[in-house]
């Protein structure tokens, strides 16, 4: 079968499955992978983002981003 807007893609060749599992696997990783990196990095400096002398420390140093 080909693909209704452009009749050079064939659909049931191996590339277009391919293409078809990783736009798949990116329909995962965008929703969820986003929040767990931003829960995991929230976590990592959960030290300094409740304490608030720490806070003042890294305001005064201008919160270095490395």
């Amino acid at each position: 079968s080909y693909l209704f807007k452009d009749y050079s893609i064939d659909c049931d060749s191996s590339r277009y499955k391919a293409y078809l599992v990783y736009a798949g696997l990116m329909l995962l990783v965008y929703p969820l992978g986003i929040p767990l990196l931003y829960t995991g990095l929230l976590f990592e400096h959960q030290d300094v983002l409740c304490n608030d002398e720490a806070m003042d420390r890294e305001a005064a140093n201008g919160f270095p981003t490395t």
